[in-house]
């Protein structure tokens, strides 16, 4: 009777096991296998984009007959997932018992195919650890280094593997988007991205892995989504998306489906604003991208193309026309390829709603598509065309905001920054007058993207600080601006050479007490660094931050990047021997940095520092910042630094700070503006 009793509880302990070890491999009686993981923290952050890029993972999945099923980050973060595959398409805010489910889940089995920001926040949209990393990274197979969203890197992916490079010689991809990571040693790199040319690495070889399988084989990371519209529409993105999937869960997609081959694509903006902006202020001229030889334009509603003030064209909501130049003329074809007119002026582009889409086709139907505002002017010259975008200040804010601050900050720290873009905006109209606008659309001036990046939250503070911008004197102020001061701003005559003192744009502490930072020694600075004082910006997820590199991998990057800052000063300083900070100003950041090499030593001065790490130029690449010690051990060179950007005038991750402190907008500039008044000029 015993042997029964002890024959049947092992039975059952047996059972318990089983089902603990396979439980979460079981999936819903209807046969879903996957599972499409849902965030609404992440959605709330990326806002319409974040939606636009999900329900391409919807389209994709369903083109593809995944049998799949939807689950929240919710259910994810509450117990382990009974499916054979979790798929986390651009899951950026992820909680740590949700990493911790995923973890328990690949120990068990299942396989995960994650994509672009996935794990890089926790659910609050805060740095999950110590370091600006993913959570993930270590199922991933790789680390983060720095984001991209500019040509000319991540245009086109290169395969490693051979039956992906046979297929996919070269892939281009829509959006020259991504998250640049450093793979592990025991991952395998399946892809690589290159730049525009199709012939360079994005960045060094190791920082310019694309899509990267993981030690385990459990988990495939690709570091653009694939999944959005812009590259999931080209039948050859949906492709290689059903061989990642089949290479973790063999035969889950048939790769002879005529669903890959499939050609249906629709042009439309994804935003559609709850809150609208009325054409307001000064009308100012934006520079959109560099020059183009060819360009596709469709409008939400109807639109018309001038030429020397008359109507040539007049098209219907939704209609594609595609502009070539042909020296000297600009040629308008539509979609099935008929000449439709020729103009050797500018054309002009008006809609009826004022919302013009701009987009960019490639061979292989991955697109780029950008919704602007007011109208559209093409100025040839010698070498093709210029996108000119014609609106009102207004208009242009609502989507600079956005690109110059996160959405879900605090409302007075998005009214402080509208006021600051406006009067950055004012302050540089006439910047680019030589080349027929006012503004740019990237760094050099304020990152514009349009109507698609706009948000209700942001579109609020632009019109509840209607007007208003700031000035010294009777003068606009310069009102830079820098994402994280790491404690402390610095100032402008510290950072670009600039010989006079601006009195508003100083060194300024990030605390509000603005008690005195002494850095008498460089052991205070290292102090500083590793034990930072309370700050206003001190949740960013660079407030502090190290990188290394290797002796090897610092020389290629001098390599290239010093030959384009110096030009013609420039010889090859052979191999690296040293790396040595000279000088640095009173409030910390480097001055002078000196690279000693067998046949030569340069010294780089002040923010050039940060660009030796972007190929000598300046762009969102980049060393973090130039408030930072070096510390080597043999051939390892660590850099620990705080902060990211220049660091001079108002500091946005400060500013987000003040906010959730009680500070209002006009007294977040005063801090890091002293001396500034806030004035209504309309």
């Amino acid at each position: 009777m015993l042997e029964n009793h002890k024959i049947k509880f092992f039975v059952l302990i047996s059972i318990i096991s089983l089902f603990f070890l396979f439980g979460s491999l079981i999936y819903s009686q209807e046969g879903e296998e996957v599972a499409l993981v849902k965030s609404q923290e992440s959605l709330r952050f990326f806002g319409k984009i974040g939606e636009w890029e999900y329900q391409g993972a919807l389209n994709t999945l369903k083109a593809l007959q995944v049998n799949y099923k939807e689950i929240s980050a919710q259910d994810l973060e509450k117990e382990i997932p009974r499916f054979k595959l979790i798929i986390l398409p651009n899951i950026r805010c992820l909680s740590k018992a949700s990493s911790k489910n995923i973890e328990e889940f690949l120990n068990q089995g299942g396989k995960l195919f994650a994509l672009y920001q996935s794990s890089y926040r926790d659910e609050n949209n805060q740095l999950a650890g110590e370091i600006n990393n993913f959570q993930l990274a270590k199922i991933f197979g790789a680390d983060f280094y720095r984001w991209n969203n500019l040509s000319p890197k991540c245009e086109y992916l290169t395969f490693i593997k051979e039956n992906f490079k046979e297929k996919y010689p070269l892939l281009q991809l829509g959006r020259n988007t991504a998250m640049m990571v450093k793979a592990h040693k025991d991952s395998e790199i399946l892809a690589y991205f290159l730049n525009k040319d199709g012939k360079n690495y994005s960045e060094l070889k190791d920082y310019s892995g694309a899509i990267i399988l993981n030690s385990n084989k459990n988990c495939i990371y690709s570091a653009e989504n694939l999944f959005a519209p812009e590259n999931s529409s080209s039948p050859q993105v949906r492709g290689l998306i059903a061989e990642l999937l089949n290479l973790l869960i063999p035969n889950i997609v048939n790769l002879n489906q005529e669903t890959l081959k499939l050609k249906k694509i629709t042009y439309f903006s994804p935003f559609n604003s709850k809150l609208e902006i009325l054409p307001q202020g000064k009308e100012i001229k934006i520079g959109i991208g560099k020059t183009l030889n060819s360009i596709s334009i469709s409008a939400d509603s109807d639109y018309q193309i001038e030429a020397e003030n008359k109507i040539i064209l007049n098209k219907s909501s939704g209609e594609l026309v595609k502009v070539n130049y042909q020296s000297p003329n600009l040629e308008i074809y539509s979609e099935n390829n008929e000449l439709l007119a020729v103009s050797a002026s500018e054309l002009k582009i008006k809609a009826k709603e004022r919302k013009i889409n701009l987009i960019s086709l490639n061979s292989n139907e991955t697109f780029k598509i950008k919704t602007y505002r007011g109208d559209l002017k093409l100025l040839p010259d010698k070498e093709g065309f210029q996108v000119i975008n014609q609106l009102t200040l207004e208009e242009y804010l609502a989507g600079v905001l956005p690109n110059e601050m996160p959405k879900l900050y605090p409302p007075e720290a998005l009214k402080a920054m509208a006021i600051v873009n406006r009067t950055f905006a004012l302050a540089n109209l006439n910047k680019h007058q030589n080349s027929g606008y006012d503004l740019c659309d990237t760094v050099d001036c304020q990152v514009y993207e349009g109507l698609m990046s706009e948000s209700e939250a942001t579109t609020k503070a632009v019109l509840e600080t209607e007007g208003l911008a700031a000035f010294f004197g009777d003068k606009f102020a310069y009102t830079t601006f820098h994402s994280c001061c790491g404690g402390i701003t610095e100032a402008i005559t510290k950072v670009w050479n600039k010989k006079q003192e601006i009195p508003y744009l100083i060194s300024v502490n990030d605390r509000a007490d603005n008690s005195k930072i002494n850095f008498l020694n460089e052991e205070d600075f290292k102090n500083f660094i590793l034990n930072p004082p309370l700050s206003y910006c001190q949740k960013a997820g660079r407030f502090r931050w190290r990188e290394s590199y290797t002796k090897e991998e610092l020389e290629k990057i001098f390599k290239i990047s010093l030959p384009v800052y110096l030009k013609d000063k420039y010889s090859d300083f052979g191999d690296l021997q040293d790396l040595k900070i000279l000088k640095r100003s009173p409030n910390g950041r480097v001055q002078i940095l000196e690279i000693t090499g067998s046949q030569a030593a340069y010294q780089i001065e002040k923010d050039a520092i940060r660009w030796l790490f972007n190929g000598g130029k300046v762009g969102l690449g980049g060393l973090q910042s130039s408030l930072f010690f070096i510390e080597r051990r043999e051939d390892i060179f660590t850099f620990y630094g705080g902060g990211w950007g220049h660091g001079v005038g108002l500091c946005q991750e400060g500013a987000r700070g003040m906010a959730e402190s009680g500070f209002n907008c006009e007294e977040i500039i005063k801090h890091y503006y002293p001396k500034v008044e806030i004035k209504k000029i309309f």
